[in-house]
């Protein structure tokens, strides 16, 4: 790969969960596993562990769109205005979340008691250029993850191509964008 790793020598396992393998990593299961920055934060003991990379090293070497937020076609249509309140309620928390993080950590903090305040703050700063301040379905990121999704394992016997603009609809968050201001808050 680009990182001069050897992507044939390796041997991938299915472990599980982000912290299922986290748990397989520390017992010296398995040599190597991704996690969420998350994940990292909360493990009680990161001794003889070390980052290879970090999330924007890997996000820049794998612009995948992993995360999205799907309604069925009778939904989009049937109920579009309550598509449009949620994108848009979406889009404009994230804004908020980008520019003041302290409101993330601080409804984090309600949501989330199992996790210590210094660990979330730690995840407002990694998470402040991640938020999805714009509808987050980047063309040439859908692209790359299309591509990346067909060259696997998984898809070898799908017989036709989707394209994104097959699925996506960037309607929602384009409306959206035009209601709050593009990109505002950024």
């Amino acid at each position: 790969g680009n990182l001069g790793v050897g992507v044939d020598s390796l041997r991938f396992l299915a472990v599980g969960q982000p912290m299922v393998r986290a748990q397989a990593l520390l017992a010296g299961q398995i040599d190597a596993t991704a996690v969420t920055l998350g994940t990292w934060l909360t493990l009680p003991n990161k001794d003889g562990l070390k980052i290879l990379i970090d999330q924007n090293a890997y996000y820049k070497a794998a612009p995948l769109i992993t995360k999205l937020n799907v309604v069925t076609a009778d939904t989009a249509k049937n109920r579009s205005k309550d598509v449009e309140a949620v994108v848009s309620a979406i889009i404009a928390a994230s804004r908020d979340f980008a520019t003041k993080p302290e409101l993330w950590v601080d409804a984090m903090v309600k949501a989330r008691p199992d996790v210590q305040r210094d660990q979330l703050e730690a995840l407002a700063k990694a998470y402040a250029n991640s938020w999805v301040i714009d509808g987050g379905l980047s063309d040439s990121e859908l692209a790359f993850t299309t591509d990346a999704f067909y060259k696997s394992e998984d898809f070898k016997d799908i017989p036709r191509r989707v394209a994104p603009a097959e699925w996506i609809d960037h309607s929602f968050a384009d409306k959206a964008q035009r209601t709050l201001g593009e990109k505002a808050g950024k």
